[in-house]
């Protein structure tokens, strides 16, 4: 049996009879099922696909109803929130009832414009390559402190298989992402393992690129809204719990106050866009000492989570200390596991006392 990839069209454009026939079918599927205004969010693109100007405002007041008088898509995350829940709905109706499509419909992650792709048939995915062994670590992990085993850049893999054994060496959480990347993502079947294995699961959304032009209100709020689909729909994250945001970077004053800050408004306003009776989650912070602080002290954060100083940022005896951290990043590691492998990880150690927004599935 074989399943299908997508093949980008050429210069010409399927006949539009076939484009009719792939949103009726997605019209009609269960993944589409009450949701009315993906369906009209998805017939606009892709029938204003060859237009050269449309834009969030031309999609809030042409399908959503907004007023165009008043409608501000800087202020106003319907377009943002719409086109995300639009994208997750699509790669669940692709991944399930259409896989076996002649065509597919997708939205890149940036900007509206459809691309519509045929589909060619693929052989099926080999098995997943063994983690390859590495040497001991130099260190061991120091007795009695709380750890997280948090995949970064650099090590985005899932710890299902590895939850048992992480478990019997005393690790209490486990910090998984929320990203772009599907590869990175915690998974229910993985937040099940965590679970059963008796590991509290932290969850961080993975900013995209580690500079300060990533950041801006508008970012956040379609990070924030993205986050909170991935939290809602794909792993019913319970209500009360937090996501974490990251900034990977070591911004100054005049970036916390000015980037920073005009982020986080976003991933807030995104938050406060849920509907009646859908979860509220805590917006944490991930980043150094004054970043944390400043979030925290302007209650655009409950919770922090405390980066290492960077390298070669000098030392500052006068400056005070941040100590009203919940969680504090420590040095990397490698974990034995099953099979006489071993996986890198990065230690972090929540503050006593303190919440850390963390859960398990029910």
């Amino acid at each position: 049996m074989t399943s299908a990839r997508s093949a980008p069209l050429g210069a010409s454009d399927p006949h539009p009879n076939d484009v009719r026939a792939e949103l009726h079918r997605i019209a009609v599927s269960r993944a589409f099922a009450h949701a009315g205004a993906s369906c009209q969010l998805l017939d606009y693109l892709v029938s204003h696909r060859h237009a050269q100007l449309y834009s969030a405002y031309s999609i809030g007041v042409e399908v959503f109803g907004r007023s165009p008088a008043a409608f501000d898509p800087a202020d106003d995350p319907v377009v943002g929130l719409q086109l995300v829940r639009l994208r997750s709905k699509l790669g669940q109706y692709y991944a399930g009832e259409g896989r076996g499509n002649p065509l597919r419909i997708r939205i890149p992650v940036h900007g509206y414009r459809v691309r519509i792709e045929r589909a060619e048939p693929e052989p099926l995915a080999g098995p997943m390559p063994s983690l390859r062994s590495v040497p001991a670590p130099s260190s061991t992990i120091p007795a009695g402190v709380p750890m997280v085993v948090m995949t970064g850049v650099k090590a985005a893999f899932e710890l299902t298989q590895h939850a048992i054994a992480i478990k019997q060496q005393g690790v209490d959480f486990a910090i998984r992402y929320y990203s772009h990347s599907a590869g990175k993502n915690l998974s229910m079947a993985e937040a099940r393992a965590l679970t059963d294995a008796g590991i509290h699961i932290g969850v961080v959304w993975e900013t995209i690129g580690a500079h300060l032009h990533s950041f801006s209100r508008a970012q956040g709020m379609a990070d924030g809204a993205a986050a909170y689909l991935m939290a809602q729909s794909g792993i019913t994250q319970p209500s009360g719990s937090a996501i974490y945001f990251e900034v990977d970077c070591n911004p100054n004053a005049d970036d916390i106050a000015g980037p920073i800050t005009r982020y986080f408004e976003g991933v807030n306003q995104a938050f406060k866009a849920a509907r009646p009776g859908e979860p509220v989650y805590q917006v944490g912070v991930y980043g150094s000492a004054a970043c944390c602080e400043a979030m925290v002290s302007v209650g655009l954060a409950t919770l922090s989570w405390l980066a290492p100083a960077p390298d070669n940022t000098p030392s500052a005896p006068e400056a005070p200390k941040f100590e009203s951290f919940n969680l504090k990043q420590l040095a990397p590691a490698v974990l034995p596991v099953d099979d006489g492998r071993r996986i890198h990880v990065e230690l972090a150690r929540s503050n006593e006392g303190w919440p850390t927004g963390f859960f398990q599935i029910l």
